[in-house]
């Protein structure tokens, strides 16, 4: 499969029933109180349900003339211990699988941005940024539009899917996504976002989140593969991934003790 990309995103769903009805408020007030720093967002669907999360990652801001984008692949879980958090910076940073991985999205938004834009900056090297639960690359892209008056969606919706949300090219690891995973996304992996008057917004794309509807929860993590990944830590990134909403639902720990039963007795 991967001869023929680049790479390729996928992802899981992973729903919870609950006892009683969810308290959405109390799960955006823990989202808030958890992850200081990100873009939250609750959202009411047309189905009677709500889209809850906080995204890392900012797929376009635009002021007059001015846009940025800060693509995130790459990745890795935090660690409570200190001298283990440091080591997993460094491995991260130095991972080639996952610079690899962080390039493939960098040129594709480059490629994207470089025609509708006079100048366009884009650091010699990402950076490291932190959420709760996760270290990622990232790269801050900032530019400046050659028509001031483009609209912030029609910019976004050139950029989405970028590789850090689909694959590339992108026309071939679509198809082979659905096929893979045999689910709707949904509204995950999506984009969330405001624009005014003037064509002026931010987006951000639907990750870190989960849609929550009366006793349910449906929570959405993904990896992406390159030729260079290893299943194991794919597999348990997906699983760090979930836990920004495990610990907002108040949940994480009979998550993982339902999830180690269930390996036990299989």
């Amino acid at each position: 499969m991967l001869g023929l990309l680049n790479k390729i995103v996928l992802s899981k769903q992973t729903q919870l029933r609950f006892a009683e009805p969810i308290n959405s408020q109390a799960v955006l007030r823990n989202l808030l109180q958890q992850s200081q720093s990100g873009y939250h967002f609750s959202f009411p669907t047309t189905d009677n349900a709500i889209l809850m999360g906080v995204s890392p990652e900012l797929l376009l801001r635009k002021q007059a003339e001015k846009l940025t984008t800060n693509p995130l692949a790459g990745s890795i879980p935090r660690d409570t211990c200190p001298k283990e958090e440091a080591h997993r910076r460094s491995v991260l940073f130095a991972s080639k699988k996952d610079r690899y991985e962080h390039a493939v999205v960098i040129e594709d938004i480059q490629q994207v941005l470089t025609p509708l834009c006079s100048a366009l900056h884009i650091p010699a090297q990402p950076e490291l940024l932190s959420t709760a639960t996760m270290w990622h690359l990232s790269t801050v892209i900032s530019g400046v539009l050659k028509e001031s008056a483009t609209h912030s969606l029609a910019i976004a919706n050139q950029l989405h899917p970028t590789p850090a949300l689909c694959g590339k090219p992108t026309a071939d690891a679509y198809p082979k996504i659905a096929e893979l995973e045999q689910q709707s996304r949904g509204l995950f992996s999506g984009i969330i976002g405001w624009f005014d008057k003037h064509g002026n917004g931010e987006w951000v794309v639907v990750i870190r989140c989960a849609e929550l509807r009366d006793k349910t929860a449906k929570l959405f993590a993904g990896a992406g593969i390159v030729a260079a990944s290893d299943p194991r830590s794919e597999w348990l990134e997906t699983e760090a991934k979930l836990n920004t909403m495990l610990n907002a639902l108040e949940t994480k720990q009979a998550y993982y003790a339902m999830r180690n039963t269930f390996h036990e007795a299989n």
